[in-house]
């Protein structure tokens, strides 16, 4: 009992040490690891920038569909505005009505808007021709932030806490990034479920300690080790079958504790029974 209430207190100051000082310490390692190597990386993403917005439509019968409404693209950013940006919208029939195209595009965090600069607005009809076209030298158009934290706040998913992996976690739900999204949200259930491996230790090391004379040291620490080492394996393998969309993140993340806890509790019956 005291080993697993040690285990217990162990894990609760991983949590913590995982949540408050590993992120950080990863993302100034990488960071730090660049300016050595003479890498030296922009905190934004230069390549493309993709973002949908859908609506979603109750149907008569109950259930729901969802549309493309608009569509952000730009094809680079250079940290503070958007570079040769294309807005497509769409009307609530699916037809598309609207093309915005702009040299540049801001943020306006007062407005909350982005402010274009130098563009033309093409209207179309649903005749697919072209109704309308204006140019602008200033221009306002309303869509989410959500393209500029994509693309601001974009980390490697370990050095990100879990309130920012959350926060990311609904980002790339809206971009569709459907890749991304799969691995961080493995990635954030493997964070919560890692510091429970000190209670899988406590009970590998609690049948150590227990075991009967007539079983060498020798045998009970190789089973140990086989049992961390599958451990570390099956957290691997699974894993990756959660990234690959085969498992759910949840089970994909806390399969190998429970091969864990099985395994430890085993160790621990086996040796009981047998003293």
């Amino acid at each position: 009992a005291p080993a697993l209430v040690l285990s217990l207190v162990v894990t609760g100051i991983t949590f913590l040490f995982n949540e408050l000082i590993v992120p950080a310490a990863n993302y100034q390692a990488t960071i730090t690891l660049e300016k050595a190597l003479n890498q030296e990386k922009p905190a934004f993403e230069e390549n493309g920038i993709l973002y949908p917005e859908y609506q979603t439509f109750s149907q008569p019968n109950g259930t729901t569909h969802q549309t493309l409404k608009r569509l952000f693209y730009a094809n680079r950013f250079d940290g503070q505005s958007m570079k040769d940006l294309t807005v497509l919208e769409w009307s609530n029939l699916g037809k598309l009505k609207k093309i915005i195209l702009s040299e540049s595009a801001r943020w306006n965090s007062k407005q909350n808007t982005w402010d274009c600069s130098h563009g033309s607005i093409y209207f179309i009809s649903p005749k697919t021709s072209f109704r309308k076209i204006v140019t602008f030298d200033h221009q306002e158009i309303i869509f989410p932030r959500a393209p500029l934290d994509l693309v601001t706040k974009a980390r490697d998913p370990y050095e990100m806490n879990i309130l920012q992996a959350i926060e990311m976690i609904q980002l790339l739900k809206g971009a569709g990034d459907r890749k991304k999204l799969r691995m961080l949200q493995v990635r954030m259930q493997q964070k919560i479920a890692f510091p429970f491996i000190c209670i899988i230790f406590g009970l590998v090391g609690t049948s150590i300690s227990i075991r009967p004379k007539r079983i060498s040291k020798g045998t009970s620490f190789g089973v140990c080790l086989i049992v961390i080492f599958g451990y570390y394996l099956l957290s691997f393998v699974i894993g990756g079958f959660g990234i690959a969309g085969i498992l759910s993140p949840v089970v994909a993340a806390w399969l190998p504790n429970l091969f864990g806890f099985g395994a430890g509790g085993w160790l621990l019956w086996r040796l009981e029974a047998n003293s």
